[in-house]
């Protein structure tokens, strides 16, 4: 016991509470040891041979048994790790089939947090676009803790974001406790982040073809969330609405530009002035209102048509040579009100 308790400091503790003595039996099953046997004495000359005997006995009555049970119990741990695992696959295909089942992402958006709130630890999650003059993002989709400067449809610029490096680099960002903290001594615009509560930031890159299109941002309350596992699970998310993202974001871009070009449409009809919309090659393309009351002609009539056949014979050459050479250039040019309707003799 004396070279034992050189070799051991937690051996002192027990040799100060009295126990003198030490006998440990293997417990061996099918060739293998899986586990050991110990008994303790306070008499210092406890265990001779019919002890030994005796406890090779129990040992070997007990050893299948104590096996079997670490087999269960291994089993059982892989069994409920390939429920989690299955459980995780479901809810990220899950998310993956919600987000591209449309294309306008707020009919769906509460629905994905709940999915990813059993995925990954989170108080606030924000889906980030990049906007086309690459140069700042918008907070798309907000959910979780209240921020006064983060509100939907708030723009920031990358420079000197926290996010700037997973845009430039496509790369995931990790900030736990202390390195969060750091994170919010060097970007001025996480202080109020901070000072909410939120103690932690997980940044995914959203890549779609090639090219990062926004960030998936999860932030939590907790000081150290994210582990490896926690960043694995956001990288696969990233990956499941990337394409979906990109796509509504364009979908989007497209249903604004129909609306102004509606809203100029209507300003065009809506006008006094004659006004004709023409191709390169000179062919009429649109006529407003005041063009067809102008003209005489129907709406339809002088689509597809050279705009030569309304000159008159009352105008200078000159004036449609300026006409063209402005068009042509893309500046704005006077206005000409047709001089030639379709029932005039000459038409």
């Amino acid at each position: 016991m004396d070279e034992y308790q050189k070799r051991s400091q937690q051996e002192v503790a027990r040799l100060q509470v009295g126990l003198k003595s030490l006998l440990i039996i293997p417990l061996v099953w099918q060739t293998g040891v899986h586990g050991v046997l110990t008994f303790r004495a306070f008499e210092p000359a406890a265990f001779g041979e019919h002890e030994i005997e005796f406890a090779w006995q129990v040992a070997n009555q007990i050893a299948g048994a104590i096996s079997a049970s670490n087999q269960y119990s291994k089993l059982e741990s892989e069994s409920r790790e390939r429920e989690r695992l299955a459980e995780e696959q479901l809810r990220t295909a899950e998310i993956g089939r919600m987000v591209s089942s449309t294309l306008d992402l707020d009919d769906v958006f509460s629905a994905f947090v709940e999915q990813a709130a059993h995925l990954v630890p989170l108080d606030r999650v924000v889906i980030s676009l990049v906007n086309s003059d690459g140069e700042t993002i918008k907070d798309a989709f907000i959910s979780g803790q209240s921020i006064d400067d983060g509100k939907s449809g708030s723009i920031h610029p990358i420079e000197n974001n926290v996010k700037e490096s997973v845009i430039a680099n496509n790369e995931v960002l990790v900030a736990n406790g202390a390195p969060y903290e750091f994170v919010v001594k060097t970007h001025t615009s996480e202080m109020v982040r901070f000072d909410s509560g939120l103690k932690s930031l997980l940044v995914v890159p959203l890549a779609w073809k090639g090219t990062v299109v926004g960030t998936l941002s999860f932030r939590s309350l907790m000081p150290s969330p994210y582990g490896d596992h926690e960043v694995d699970l956001p990288r696969q998310i990233g990956a499941q609405i990337a394409g979906a993202v990109a796509t509504a974001d364009q979908y989007r871009q497209l249903q604004e530009a129909v609306s102004d070009i509606r809203k100029q449409a209507a300003a065009l009809d809506a006008s006094a002035d004659a006004v004709v919309i023409l191709k390169p090659d000179s062919s009429i393309e649109y006529g407003n209102d005041a063009f067809v009351r102008d003209t005489g002609y129907s709406r339809d009539e002088p689509i597809g048509r050279k705009s030569p056949f309304l000159r008159s014979d009352k105008d200078s050459p000159t004036v449609y040579e300026e006409m063209w050479e402005t068009a042509r250039s893309g500046n704005p040019g006077p206005a000409l009100s047709p001089r030639k309707r379709k029932t005039a003799p000459n038409a």
